[in-house]
């Protein structure tokens, strides 16, 4: 029904802004009062789209609480503990992260202050100051 409707609507919508006849029949199809503002028919339409996207998250998120669900049970545990167990994941993967993200900043600090302390072929050096 939502596939009809909203091309419907969009038809309704072209119509109504290049102000030609409308067919009666057209207003039925688009779920509209016959001689409705252009305002409020693409109203209609945003609307009509926000409830298909909510749709379809909906869907999706039920379709991951399954899959959850299912490998809570492949594996033994609860879907609680599952989510637990994969957030503690994800959070020691970001410590690792840190780490190496430190570790490899200091050693780009250390190169640079050696890079930059090295003598260079035309640099004078003297023993004395």
């Amino acid at each position: 029904m939502h596939p009809e409707r909203l091309k419907a609507l969009r038809e309704l919508s072209s119509l109504l802004k290049e102000k030609k006849d409308v067919p009666q029949e057209l207003w039925g199809m688009a779920g509209m009062k016959v001689g409705a503002r252009l305002k409020d028919v693409e109203k209609e339409i945003v609307a009509m789209k926000k409830n298909v996207s909510k749709d379809i998250k909906s869907q999706m998120m039920e379709k991951q609480q399954t899959m959850l669900e299912d490998e809570a049970k492949r594996h033994g545990v609860t879907v609680e503990e599952l989510v637990g167990k994969t957030q503690e994941e994800r959070e020691f993967n970001m410590q690792l992260k840190r780490n190496r993200e430190r570790a490899r900043d200091g050693d780009r600090a250390k190169k640079e202050v050696q890079r930059q302390t090295d003598l260079g072929e035309y640099d004078m050096a003297v023993d004395y100051v």
